[in-house]
């Protein structure tokens, strides 16, 4: 068996036509791609004025994409998002009106090959992660409803990757108001040293105001949440993912209601350990090396391929929100010779409204919720080894008491002759060469 996984960097083109992304998959083509980019030009630790985030998702045959962006500088916020299947990355302005989009081409040796239809206005700074082998069996990108049965994918799904806006996702159609919600579903009967498997957090942008008043949540029994964004408290809905089957899998909501989300389904061979963990960054309060503990040792290979960490600078669990607070979100990934990092954040009770975007090599970067228009990442950290049961990420900032929550996914290979990209090596070198690091 083997698996692949590659966290590749890229920029967004500035004029129509087809883009290469390339990464190290032994020579082989990916079989899914998730997509992620801000509106930050440079990677730096220093954050670019607007606030806008991407993300979207492929199989090769159907993609998703969903986008959310706050203006910067404006008397009252001016929030806009959307969603659909027609791309893998969207960009839209301050007036709504769309900025650039990319849809998939096709899959390429090591990579993948997206088709720009609208180019966009700068060299925007995004990344790829690129999974395949044949320990990843099957994917499917696809929506559904918050409350449904879903059969779509037609094989053994144990793990779906989700992404919303609040919305029934129309054709694409612009919205006033910005939800971004992600999370993650992991089927825990086949994956059983997981410690969680709903995971998922939100950030909410409310439009028309005459200061930003976000607000946001991270959820360890949820994959999607929806936050009222009428009110200072509660939630529209609540939506969670199991009973997993030989078709697909099930979502059932707390609140009946007509949402749609955008979901990559995975079938991994069931030898590999996947993992979703709930993170603190109270857990890490000093410079140097830390440990982000998964529990157990880790099984298969022993040793992951890809470790992603996201979250919506929430201070709180277990659903209880925070509100009209400064907020933001970010998404990094390893894989363990590449990181990269997109975030961004909205300020809080400001006279005109204060967003940045941030965009850099880092394993760990959660942005400056006060001051996202200006101040560098305030929790910062680069990839630095594998764990038997964990990953050491080394911390150059912390900020302790801040309590913020995020969400921990890694991935090992089954088997002992599970490949591990990067080296370029035959399977069995890698393993020695494994073995004599650690």
């Amino acid at each position: 068996m083997s698996l692949y996984a590659s966290v590749v960097g890229f920029q967004a083109k500035t004029s129509t036509g087809t883009l290469d992304i390339t990464g190290d998959m032994d020579g082989n083509q990916p079989k899914a791609a998730l997509f992620f980019m801000s509106e930050e030009t440079t990677l730096s630790n220093t954050p670019l004025t607007p606030f806008h985030f991407t993300m979207g998702m492929t199989d090769g045959t159907n993609e998703f994409y969903s986008v959310v962006h706050s203006e910067t500088g404006v008397t009252t916020t001016d929030d806009y998002s959307a969603a659909y299947t027609d791309a893998v990355l969207r960009g839209l302005d301050g007036s709504g009106s769309q900025t650039y989009k990319a849809a998939f081409d096709s899959w390429i040796t090591d990579g993948v090959r997206i088709d720009w239809t609208d180019a966009a206005p700068s060299a925007f700074q995004g990344f790829v992660v690129l999974l395949g082998g044949s320990d990843l069996a099957n994917a499917y990108v696809g929506t559904c409803g918050t409350g449904a049965t879903v059969t779509d994918p037609g094989f053994s799904v144990n793990q779906v990757i989700m992404a919303a806006i609040g919305t029934g996702i129309a054709s694409g159609t612009v919205q006033n108001g910005a939800h971004m919600m992600f999370g993650m579903g992991l089927d825990t009967s086949t994956f059983s040293n997981s410690t969680s498997s709903n995971l998922g957090w939100s950030f909410l942008m409310r439009d028309g105001l005459s200061t930003s008043a976000p607000g946001t949540v991270w959820e360890d029994a949820c994959v999607i949440s929806k936050l009222k964004d009428t009110t200072t408290s509660g939630f529209d809905y609540n939506m969670t993912v199991g009973t997993w089957s030989s078709s697909g899998f099930t979502t059932s909501s707390d609140h009946s209601n007509s949402d749609k989300v955008g979901y990559l389904a995975l079938e991994w061979n069931s030898g590999c350990d996947v993992r979703l963990e709930p993170l603190d960054n109270n857990n890490y309060t000093s410079t140097g090396v830390n440990k982000h503990d998964y529990g157990v040792t880790f099984g298969g290979t022993g040793t992951p391929v890809l470790n992603m960490l996201s979250g919506s600078n929430s201070r709180r669990d277990t659903g209880s929100r925070d509100n009209n607070d400064a907020g933001g979100m970010h998404i990094a990934a390893t894989d363990g010779t590449t990181d990269k990092a997109v975030g961004g954040g909205v300020d809080d009770g400001v006279s005109t409204t204060a967003t940045g975007s941030n965009a850099s090599s880092k394993s760990l970067a959660i942005p400056n919720p006060f001051a996202p228009q200006s101040s560098t990442a305030w929790i910062r950290a680069t990839f630095d080894s594998w764990a038997t049961d964990g990953v050491n990420h080394n911390y150059d900032a912390v900020a302790g008491g801040s309590n913020y929550h995020y969400l921990g996914w890694v991935v090992v290979p089954s088997g002992l002759t599970a490949s591990v990209v990067g080296t370029g090596l035959l399977d069995s070198q890698k393993l020695s060469r494994m073995r004599l690091a650690r």
